[in-house]
């Protein structure tokens, strides 16, 4: 008897099984080298920010950017770094029009530029904080890094007690995952000034 040439159904088998795990093993290194990729980015954005805030902070004084602005939530230089609050200026607008047009190309690996339906969680936003510590104004770019752990005690260790003005000083609120809503999800800072 004459042997026929091709594959049997178990080689088949054997070749799509391969075929599947390859594939699998495949999507998750992706996965994870994506994630890697977008901490790296916010980690870089919140390092830009705040040196720009920095730099602004020593032409200018640590009002420029900060408490009593006009820039941010209440005009007190805290909040979405994009985020839009009226009467306020975006923090951004503010960067751009105190003579940093490269302020406005920091946005977030996600694409969150602006408040809405994408924008609504901050684990996707950066934020800036200005409050007072020991004291002394200080500032910071904030940002939520994926690879790191969740730090409760966060909001603690860079502002004094009821120094965020007009936001909440619960560590758990500007650390806190659990639950998106009314939460921050903040676990990186980078200190402006």
């Amino acid at each position: 008897m004459k042997r026929a040439n091709g594959f049997t159904i178990v080689e088949l088998l054997i070749v799509i099984v391969v075929i599947g795990i390859l594939a699998a093993i495949s999507i998750v290194a992706y996965n994870g080298l994506q994630d890697r990729a977008h901490d790296a980015s916010r980690r870089s954005g919140a390092s830009n920010i705040a040196k720009i805030i920095g730099l602004i902070a020593t032409e200018r004084g640590a009002d420029a950017i900060g408490i009593g602005s006009g820039c941010g939530s209440q005009g007190h230089g805290t909040g979405y770094y994009t985020g839009v609050y009226d009467p306020s200026k975006r923090i951004i607008d503010c960067l751009v029009d105190m003579g940093y047009p490269d302020a406005a190309k920091i946005l977030d690996p996600n694409g969150c530029d602006v408040n809405g339906p994408s924008c609504h969680r901050s684990e996707s936003r950066y934020m800036v904080v200005s409050c007072r510590k020991n004291g002394r104004p200080a500032a910071y770019a904030l940002t939520r890094i994926k690879s790191e752990p969740q730090n409760a005690s966060l909001m603690s260790e860079l502002c004094d007690s009821g120094s965020v003005l007009g936001w909440a000083d619960d560590a758990r609120t500007w650390s806190g995952c659990a639950d998106a809503v009314g939460n921050y999800c903040i676990n990186h800072a980078v200190r402006a000034y």
